[in-house]
């Protein structure tokens, strides 16, 4: 479970940051991301091989860790901003705003690790389910800013009056 989760972890900036990638494509600037994700295998077998021979597979998942850290987030990052010309620092206050809203979902999710013993697809669901429910309102609460929740909101009312428009 923790090697899952160092390497889901380690997807998480890549993963958000992919915004980025038809802007770089559509100013034909993608050659240099190639370049950084070589050098990042690269890294990642010169780092995993060792951590692995040591720790196992968390020393190998750390290794991973590592070079997708530094090069996927931390060296794309720095050329987003600098030679796309997109407010990286901005773009990251904002992602980091929202983090709160997760906290109580994260809880869930260990809560469920240790204690749901989920060894069946049916025990799966009431914990699946609360993590969703749990999810939707701490974003809504928490990780939306007032224009986002007005449109959600607005949604709401527009499904609700369509509702009773057809019942009524």
């Amino acid at each position: 479970f923790d090697v899952a989760m160092l390497l889901f972890l380690s997807m998480i900036g890549p993963g958000i940051q992919s915004l980025a990638l038809p802007i770089q494509q559509a100013k034909n600037m993608h050659q240099f991301r190639s370049i950084v994700y070589a050098f990042v295998a690269i890294g990642n077998v010169a780092v995993s091989i060792p951590l692995a021979y040591f720790f196992g597979p968390f020393g190998a998942a750390i290794g991973t860790f590592l070079s997708t850290i530094i090069g996927n987030v931390i060296i794309m990052n720095i050329y987003f901003n600098r030679r796309l010309g997109l407010d990286m620092p901005r773009f990251w206050r904002s992602i980091i705003s929202i983090l709160p809203s997760f906290v109580p979902c994260a809880l869930i999710c260990i809560l469920a690790r240790y204690i749901g013993h989920i060894d069946t697809f049916w025990k799966m669901i009431p914990w699946g389910l609360l993590i969703v429910l749990s999810y939707g309102i701490c974003v809504l609460k928490w990780g939306m800013n007032r224009e986002e929740k007005r449109a959600i909101l607005a949604l709401i009312n527009k499904m609700e009056a369509r509702k009773k428009k057809q019942h009524g």
